[in-house]
């Protein structure tokens, strides 16, 4: 059994001791929490508040370092790290941003940063703001994102009434270490409104959240399992521990006014989609699962 450290949009940040069934809200303060968490060194995270500041917190999350992340327009959603640089998804303007980590340690507790490399997914293209929901990032042989749509088209992914349906989700892989230039191609194609991407080796994990489906892929054969998982919540957080069971949030549906479904809850699968166990917790939605302990 574990423990779980949950971001969770307009709730803050919790913890669920899988072993009780008790999930604990952190900071009453930090509501605003609502996106990209991962692991970081010497048993610290990295975390993306407010959609725009970047913090180092401790695994009762206590923030450390809280930097403001550049752009004046933002809305940050994943984030990872490969033991040196940082990557962030910069969801607004449809890019990655790139930093070195040694900027977490040349800046105050709280400041501005300024040395980032930021890598569009069309440099030079005119894109509204959103126009691929740029969203999780994982670190594999290379970075690998996901994207609700892979398209110049002048237009967005949302309307008004939500997502725009003839949205083609898909992982990219993007490399910038090949002789410094820039290469980026579609792994996985199909999908529908991905999230939570996993990358371990030759294999991926991911939530098809517009169909409630959570597929592995095996990039070097091309062989893939989808298991059908929900068909009325969000699904969205994704973690694997050392056995390789998974932890998944099943969250209510943020847009649907009167839905009956009023709870949401985490489940852990085994590698092969099988339930073990599942936990209600007291937020509607999650965001991103850090596993703390197992």
């Amino acid at each position: 059994m574990a423990r779980l450290m949950l971001t969770c949009p307009r709730s803050g940040l919790w913890i669920l001791d899988t072993v009780s069934g008790r999930c604990d809200l952190m900071h009453p303060s930090l509501v605003d929490v609502h996106t990209g968490l991962c692991k970081y060194r010497d048993d610290k995270l990295l975390m993306v508040y407010g959609g725009r500041d970047l913090c180092v917190i401790d695994a009762r999350g206590i923030i450390e370092k809280r930097l403001v992340l550049p752009t004046p327009g933002y809305d940050y959603h994943g984030i990872a790290w490969d033991g040196e640089k940082i990557f962030l998804a910069n969801t607004i303007y449809n890019e990655v941003v790139i930093l070195k980590e040694d900027v977490l340690f040349e800046q105050n507790l709280y400041g501005m940063l300024i040395d980032v490399q930021q890598c569009p997914l069309f440099p030079g293209a005119n894109l509204v703001d959103d126009a691929c929901h740029l969203n999780s990032i994982a670190i594999g042989s290379n970075l690998y994102v996901t994207v609700f749509d892979y398209s110049d088209k002048p237009e967005s992914v949302r309307t008004e009434e939500g997502w725009r349906e003839s949205c083609e989700g898909q992982i990219m892989m993007m490399d910038y270490w090949v002789d410094g230039k820039r290469t980026i191609k579609s792994v996985i194609q199909g999908l529908n409104k991905p999230h939570s991407l996993i990358v371990e080796g030759k294999d991926a994990w991911v939530c098809n959240s517009g169909t409630g489906s959570l597929i592995h892929f095996q990039f070097k054969t091309g062989a893939y399992n989808v298991w059908q998982l929900t068909k009325d919540r969000w699904l969205r957080g994704l973690a694997r521990d050392s056995q390789g069971n998974l932890y998944i949030g099943f969250s209510v549906y943020r847009h649907i006014e009167d839905s009956p479904v009023k709870r949401s809850y985490i489940s852990q699968l085994t590698s092969d989609g099988e339930h073990i166990n599942r936990w209600y917790i007291p937020p509607q939605e999650v965001y991103d699962i850090v596993i703390l302990e197992e």
